[in-house]
């Protein structure tokens, strides 16, 4: 690569989609100390990518009231992205908010997750 190579024409030209996730998932923690602890899902024992409705997830510890990360990545143009997140019941973003309420069952988030 030449020196001219900006960060970003790297990260865009990246096709290993795992990496990707790990890189996105490792500048999340580095970026906010609370998120330090943030599971990554979206990868199994191999390493290699799995459909997931939440990439990762994290409870902050002591946060009152409860404070939950959930995180989701994509690799999808942004000319596609509201589609993908957004379109409809099989969206990423309304499964995501399912997971979320099937996993705060014990602690109940400050806010509510209905639709």
């Amino acid at each position: 690569m030449s020196q001219n190579t900006t960060t970003a024409a790297i990260l865009e030209s990246l096709t290993d989609l795992a990496k990707i996730e790990q890189i996105a998932t490792s500048i999340l923690r580095k970026a906010e100390p609370k998120y330090v602890g943030i599971i990554q899902t979206g990868l199994n024992a191999r390493g290699e990518t799995i459909v997931t409705p939440v990439y990762g997830l994290h409870l902050i510890p002591h946060s009152n009231p409860p404070h939950y990360v959930l995180v989701q990545h994509t690799t999808t143009d942004r000319d596609r992205l509201r589609g993908k997140w957004l379109s409809n019941k099989d969206a990423d973003l309304p499964k995501a908010i399912a997971t979320a309420k099937k996993s705060v069952s014990i602690n109940p988030p400050p806010f509510s997750l209905s639709s």
